[in-house]
Formats: structure tokens, C-alpha cells, sequence
């Protein structure tokens, strides 16, 4: 049996929840809640299994709610109720490490998955017993200590540490979600990007595992940096990517986004803000620059530099040259002699 809390502003809608799943899990326990605040307080005082919550509620909504629970290191899963004009929210969710979403009007069959999936994930974990459930606690403890410390050798110690002390409490999948689950409220704490839930792709659960490793060292060094000195690897990392692919035509701000591990959205707004100019019209003015240099010997065909530039076509190559500086590449080379 799982204790469930419902919380929504709307009577009928919540109504309309606690009795879908009464139906669909006659053995379940159900209270409700008519707000976040309100849900707070209970899940603070009593111990639930899930929550299942509207996204979007007066005074404090549910990305307010998540948030606050996140501070408080609560591991309760939270499946938001969400309209489809309601995206913004939505993904805000998904970084504080929504559990799931369910779309309104929620079906039967919607329901069902994701009950059955919520039992899958995470019902066996009611069963640790009192020793367990302090070995996860002092696991969060101890990593959240070498993240305060920006020690980037002792987190990584911790990460495997956990993996061997906490192998016989939690599944390796719910191993990578608790390691999510407490950067991101380090992270978010900062002010930084927190982790989606896709920053683990693979199906392969060691090389998530080294994945996710690799990225917190990333941003911790970034984060260490920035404070004690101001530098920044991320945009440097970025920016040595992009000039090792020049010769893409294609190059996204997305790939490059992953590649330093950041949400493309965020890393967006992150490049425009660090550098005074956006990411394409930095990759522009790059491979414009390369082109430059390229044009100084005479030996390089102006096919073969829009070739190495990732323009297959030599009139786009051209028609982009001339829209930046004005004039052809042929004028700006014979303008050099």
C-alpha cells in the first residue's frame, strides 16, 4: 500500500484525482491538500510515498513547492498536473527533478502508466530498513559537504564510495537520481543549472554514472573558478569546441551545449550574457576571422577555405563573406596586396 497527496487548488479537479486513483488502487492511502502551502506543512509532518500536484496554483505553485522540498532534501517523487500552455513551467519542473507530468484532462490509461511506473521505480524502497535509510542520509551529507568545499577530488571520492556502500539499499538508476537529485539542489543553490532528467542518455548504467561524474566535475570547477577567480572554463570549453569544428556547416548551439553539459536553453542566455554577442554570431564571426587568415596565402583556393568552413556550396561561402565585411573574399584578398 503507498500513501498518496493530491494537491490542487480546484475542489473538483482534486476531487476528481483522489477518486480516479481510488479507483485504479482501491489499497492506496489518499489525503489531499488544497494548495502548496497547505501540502507542505503535511508533508513535513507525515511520510508519503508520492505526491501528485498541480503546476500552476496561487500564492505558491508547485514549482515553489518542489523547490522548497528540494532544499529540504525530501526524496518524495512529484508528478505535476499540467495544461499544455503550461510548458515554461513544465520545464522549470523537469530541471528541479520533477518526477513525471501528466497532461489534463488525465485519462485512465495515463494514470495507470504512470502509477506503475512510480510502484516499479520506487515501492521497493519502503522495505530499507532503519540502518539503510542512514547510510543514504550520511551519503548526502558527506557529498554535499565536498560540494560546499568546491572539492572536486572528494566529490568524485564520495560518487564511488556511494556506489559501492549504498549498492545493496538502491538500484543503480535510483543511485544516478539521488546523485541528480542532491547537486541540483547544490546547484540551484548557486545558481546554477541544475541536471535534466536526460542528462543520463545511455543505456548502459556505469557510463551514466561516468557521464554524470564528469559533468558535476565540470560544473564544479566552473563554479570553484568563478567565485575564487573569476575565470570561466565553461565558456572557454564551449569556445574551444566550436573552434575545433569550424569546418561544420551544421554546428548547433545544441551539440555544443551538450558537449559542456548544460540544457541548450539556458546555455543560450548563459553564452550571450559571458561573451556580449549570441552563439551564432559568435561561429560567424570565427569562421569570418579563419577565413581572413586563409585568405593571406595565396596558395589556399577560395573553394578549398569555403570547403574547410563547412560551406560546400562556394556562393553561400561568399554571400556570407561579402553580408559581414562588404566585400567578396576575391576583393579582400586583392584588397591585401
Amino acid at each position: 500500500m503507498a500513501h498518496l497527496l493530491v494537491v490542487d487548488d480546484e475542489w473538483l479537479i482534486r476531487k476528481g484525482i483522489v477518486q480516479m486513483v481510488a479507483r485504479l488502487q482501491p489499497d492506496w492511502s489518499i489525503e489531499e491538500a488544497g494548495n502548496g502551502k497547505e501540502a507542505i506543512e503535511r508533508i513535513r509532518s507525515s511520510t508519503f510515498d508520492l505526491v501528485i500536484s498541480d503546476i500552476k496554483m496561487p500564492e505558491i505553485d508547485g514549482i515553489d513547492m518542489l523547490e522548497r522540498l528540494n532544499k529540504e532534501a525530501v526524496r518524495t517523487p512529484v508528478v505535476f498536473l499540467t495544461g499544455y500552455d503550461e510548458f515554461q513551467l513544465m520545464r522549470n519542473a523537469i530541471q528541479l527533478r520533477a518526477y513525471d507530468y501528466l497532461l489534463k484532462p488525465v485519462h485512465d490509461d495515463e494514470m495507470i502508466a504512470v502509477l506503475a511506473k512510480f510502484q516499479q521505480d520506487f515501492m521497493h524502497m519502503k522495505v530499507l530498513t532503519n540502518k539503510q535509510h542512514t547510510m543514504l542520509e550520511n551519503f548526502e551529507f558527506k557529498l554535499l559537504n565536498a560540494l560546499n568545499a568546491f572539492d572536486v577530488e572528494e566529490v568524485s571520492s564520495m560518487l564511488e564510495e556511494g556506489l559501492t556502500t549504498l549498492s545493496d539499499c538502491i538500484t543503480m538508476k535510483e543511485y544516478v537520481d539521488e546523485i541528480i537529485r542532491i547537486t541540483n539542489r547544490f546547484f540551484t543553490k548557486n545558481r546554477i543549472h541544475g541536471f535534466d532528467k536526460e542528462v543520463a542518455m545511455s543505456s548502459n548504467e556505469i557510463s551514466n554514472l561516468a557521464n554524470l561524474q564528469h559533468a558535476i566535475q565540470i560544473r564544479l570547477a566552473y563554479l570553484r573558478d568563478e567565485i575564487h577567480a573569476g575565470n570561466d572554463k565553461i565558456i572557454a570549453m564551449a569556445k574551444e569546441y566550436i573552434d575545433r569544428h569550424l569546418e561544420r556547416h551544421a554546428l548547433s548551439l545544441t551539440e555544443v551545449a551538450n558537449h559542456v553539459h548544460f540544457n541548450p536553453t539556458y546555455f543560450s542566455e548563459y553564452f550571450k550574457v559571458r561573451c556580449g554577442e549570441t552563439f551564432s554570431q559568435y561561429v560567424m564571426r570565427r569562421k569570418i576571422e579563419k577565413a581572413k587568415a586563409m585568405l593571406e596565402d595565396p596558395a589556399n583556393r577560395i573553394i578549398d577555405i569555403s570547403d574547410t568552413l563547412g560551406y560546400k556550396d562556394p556562393r553561400s561561402f561568399t554571400k556570407m563573406f561579402k553580408l559581414i565585411l562588404g566585400m567578396t573574399p576575391k576583393e579582400y584578398r586583392n584588397h591585401l596586396t
